[in-house]
């Protein structure tokens, strides 16, 4: 299998579009590049030919490889971000170039991390184990950006994100629970709210079951009740005097009404 066919039918990666997505596609494409072998081409420059030119020949073999690099980058960057690398002559110079843009340690970068972990809200009836995994994952996205956060402040940030519904749970929260000291990741106030979450949903569940019970009964009760006033109106002693039916008198008969 060529090198082509394989990178078109094995690697199939999203796309760069920005400092959003950078992190995860740096990492894929890192190791694109070094199965492909094609890794070192982008941490080093190309070999400097030599004065009787013995190298000539090598310093080839390197550039075609660095075109081959620089080649599986672009594919794999979307035309937003392709316009800062259409100049780059080697595969370094882009990769050095998309780290400069884009890389987490960038204040765009980190102030864009920063937006989406104070905007973030979780909705009414959404699940809140997903919610706080997207919390935790921007949380240690900030660590990477050497923006570490105390615990405080994350288990804050936690409360104010919850559904309003989760106000009164908020509210009995102590303070000094949630210090830096006594919980000093946030693990015990997320574990007090997955808690908290499962006791919720027990409750819905045995809700649902209740009220499905208490519907069937009154169904039941009603088609009782209509069998017993129906076999209350037949009276097997009694003879109409106006149809001759047996089972009810002249004043109930339906025929004669």
């Amino acid at each position: 299998m060529s090198t082509g066919t394989k990178l078109t039918s094995t690697y199939q990666i999203e796309p760069l579009h920005g400092a959003a997505n950078y992190n995860v596609w740096h990492i894929k494409i890192r190791h694109i590049l070094i199965d492909l072998g094609l890794f070192k081409y982008v941490k080093s420059m190309a070999p400097s030919l030599v004065a009787d030119k013995s190298n000539e020949s090598a310093i080839e073999i390197w550039n075609e490889k660095d075109h081959k690099a620089l080649s599986t980058i672009s594919l794999h960057v979307d035309n937003s971000a392709l316009v800062y690398i259409t100049g780059a002559a080697t595969s370094k110079e882009a990769w050095d170039t998309l780290k400069r843009m884009y890389e987490t340690t960038g204040t765009v970068s980190i102030i864009a991390t920063y937006w989406k972990l104070f905007r973030i809200h979780c909705p009414e009836g959404a699940d809140i184990e997903e919610h706080i995994h997207i919390l935790c994952g921007l949380q240690q996205q900030l660590a990477s950006q050497r923006q570490a956060m105390l615990g405080s402040e994350f288990s804050t940030i936690i409360l104010i994100s919850l559904p309003d519904s989760w106000d009164l749970f908020a509210s009995t929260i102590d303070k000094s629970t949630i210090s830096d000291i006594a919980d000093p990741d946030s693990s015990k106030l997320i574990s007090k709210i997955l808690e908290e979450d499962l006791c919720k949903k027990s409750k819905n569940i045995s809700s649902e079951i209740a009220l499905l019970a208490h519907g069937n009964h009154n169904h039941q009760g009603s088609s009782s009740n209509n069998n017993y006033l129906h076999r209350s109106k037949y009276n097997a002693n009694v003879t109409c005097h106006y149809c001759k039916c047996v089972g009810h008198i002249q004043k109930k008969c339906q025929t004669k009404k």
